[in-house]
């Protein structure tokens, strides 16, 4: 353990007027040097109005260059962050041998390689190792063919594979551990896999639905197969293909039904854009599903409404490109779409405040306790995010900051431990009830701590502290079970994370950043740990990009998002980090408007919201609520 204290260099206001207060009267601290690097902090935004939009870059369209030539019912793939059109259908239905690549970095297009036959209608490349494959699609008599073509970008050149056992289009194409599925269901429909290290064909049992013409992709190792043409009848139905148990099942439906859809896979989520519903209805929603929540969210409208569009993804944006919306005339158009990301400052809390907790219950978002200048608060505020309101609810019995975070389970909000005094930190439990408006006590924590972080699991609360009874720097994690009222000394992480940012992703306790020390210079980590409840033990993952600790984080959409904090100077962050457990990778997303550490967050409807903090280094306490769509 270390006992924390800062014996040079400048202290932020946060530490300086509580932290220090109340741990640090031991570290003999020296006043700000203002010749010190960082003195003085770094300058934050001003706050925007509250409802303006702090980006205006994400969830919308714009238009690119078109395609040299224009057609539908084309196939797509990406290499290297090149988009390629191969083949595809003329505004009087004959199939085409053009490719065409083109470069988003650059906004070109370029001719490559013609495919060895004209194809049309094959729903969508696929690409492995490089190397782009054309599975099936209809010929000049509008037959499904069985042909297999595999594109080397590196030297233009088209080589023919083994043949599918059945012929195959009007489908669907995706590829999960090296393997190529194949849906097709021109008439009848067929489902297919290629293994390209040995050269040869399987077929599968197709799914229980007919998708004639469906958006298709795959996602976390499985086959989406969305809407298209059942019979006579445009559905929404979703279905998907484990190859680990071989079975389909059915998934939520979409918003609209539709054929001829686009569909491409961005942070996640599965994106489908545009299509046909019959009549003379050409579609230009768009909408995007999370295989997590099983659910579907409507997004940005494509600018241009059409079917048997051409769909890539690269670098985070959907490229929609050529079509028809008219059964009459192809097209040429390319238009990109940059999903999410977005921040909408919303009104401020009540009584602003820093190291304040946050949770939600039915639509509601709780910020308890707190700090403001040396005064530890019980303060406990309810936003409303459909009124965009805060109300004061019942305070907490004692005053409290620095607690492992709170959770909720059953509907009530837990919070345990957390700095209570001078050089004190705590063991209780505190349960809110939202219903009643009242607090109770429940069995005390196994020991003392708090400057952690804590999530919910199968029910019962995992909370990491990262400082002991004295606030030095320590690490335990304790289990809480509400059945019993009892809790679970469990394995603490390998690293010292005191402030890190953490929270519950996909049944996994996740906990990152933060300071490993007690002295100056701070050892700022970027270490991220997960708990596995099920093996019961800790794994290191993927380093944060950026080093820090009193930042917080929210589990949203199956990702672990990283909002602000503060680095060694106490200067703020408005840096805002995902990280995606399927990749084992980190990627930067656009900042809070609001630069500052020591936030409250939580997610109300699939947004984050960042409550209060410590602004810049400057010692404002603020009260600023900004939340954020992805």
């Amino acid at each position: 353990m270390f006992s924390y204290a800062l014996p040079s260099l400048r202290r932020g206001p946060v530490l300086q007027s509580a932290l220090a207060l109340l741990v640090l009267a031991s570290g003999g601290c020296n006043q700000d040097d203002p010749t010190a690097p960082g003195a003085g902090g770094r300058p934050g935004p001003a706050e925007p109005p509250s409802g303006q939009l702090a980006t205006a870059k994400t969830n919308i369209w714009a238009s690119k260059a078109p395609m040299p030539t224009a057609r539908t019912a084309l196939a797509t793939g990406v290499i290297n962050d090149v988009v390629y059109g191969v083949g595809g259908v003329t505004a009087n239905g004959a199939p085409l041998a053009t490719v065409q690549a083109y470069n988003p970095a650059t906004n070109a297009w370029s001719t490559k390689a013609s495919l060895p036959q004209p194809r049309g209608s094959f729903g969508t490349a696929g690409v492995i190792n490089g190397i782009l494959y054309i599975a099936g699609g209809t010929d000049v008599s509008e037959t499904a063919t069985r042909t297999l073509y595999a594109y080397n970008p590196s030297t233009n050149t088209w080589t023919t594979k083994a043949s599918l056992p059945v012929a195959s289009g009007c489908g669907a194409t995706g590829v999960i551990s090296g393997k190529l599925y194949v849906y097709g269901d021109c008439t009848t429909p067929t489902f297919q896999r290629y293994d390209p290290a040995t050269n040869t064909w399987k077929s599968l049992a197709p799914p229980t639905f007919k998708h004639r013409h469906p958006a298709g992709t795959a996602l976390g190792g499985k086959l989406y197969l969305a809407g298209g043409v059942d019979g006579s009848a445009y559905t929404t139905t979703v279905e998907a293909y484990d190859p680990g148990s071989n079975t389909w099942s059915t998934r939520s439906s979409m918003n609209v039904q539709r054929a001829g859809a686009g569909s491409v896979v961005i942070n996640g989520l599965l994106y489908v854009v545009g299509g046909y519903e019959g009549g003379t209805t050409w579609v230009y929603f768009v909408e995007a599903y999370d295989p997590g929540t099983n659910t579907w969210t409507t997004r940005a409208r494509m600018p241009t409404e059409r079917g048997w569009l051409g769909a890539a993804a690269v670098k985070g944006k959907l490229y929609a490109i050529g079509g028809q919306r008219d059964g009459a005339n192809a097209l040429t158009t390319n238009e990109a779409y940059t999903p999410g990301d977005v921040w909408v400052t919303r009104a401020a809390m009540l009584t602003p405040r820093a190291v304040v907790t946050a949770a939600v219950v039915g639509g509601k978002l709780y910020a308890i306790g707190g700090l403001q200048g040396n005064t530890l608060l019980s303060t406990n505020e309810a936003y409303t995010a459909s009124s965009d309101k805060w109300t004061g609810r019942a305070p907490l019995p004692q005053p409290r900051i620095s607690t492992d975070g709170a959770t909720v389970i059953n509907g009530l909000i837990y919070v345990p431990g957390g700095i209570s005094g001078f050089g004190i930190a705590s063991a209780t439990l505190y349960v809110y009830n939202p219903s009643t408006n009242t607090w109770a006590t429940k069995a005390a924590m196994p020991a003392a701590g708090g400057c952690g972080a804590s999530g919910v699991i199968a029910g019962k609360l995992y909370a990491f502290s990262g400082c002991d009874a004295f606030v030095h720097v320590s690490k335990r994690l304790d289990r809480y079970d509400p059945a019993s009222n009892s809790w679970t000394t469990l394995t603490a992480p390998a690293s010292l994370h005191f402030y890190p940012a953490g929270a519950v992703v996909n049944g996994k306790l996740y906990v990152v950043g933060g300071t490993t020390n007690g002295t100056r210079p701070l050892n700022l980590t970027q270490a991220l740990e997960v708990y596995d409840p099920g093996t019961g033990s800790w794994t290191t993952l993927a380093p944060a990009p950026t080093a820090r600790y009193g930042a917080t984080a929210v589990g949203l959409n199956g990702q672990l998002y990283v909002f602000g904090g503060v680095d060694g100077f106490e200067d703020a962050f408005n840096t805002v980090e995902v990280y995606s457990p399927s990749s084992n990778s980190w990627r930067t997303l656009s900042s809070m408007p609001t630069a500052r550490g020591w936030v409250g967050a939580a997610v109300i409807s699939g947004q984050a919201y960042a409550v209060g903090g410590e602004c810049c280094g400057t010692g404002t306490y603020t009260g600023v609520n900004e939340a954020y769509t992805p």
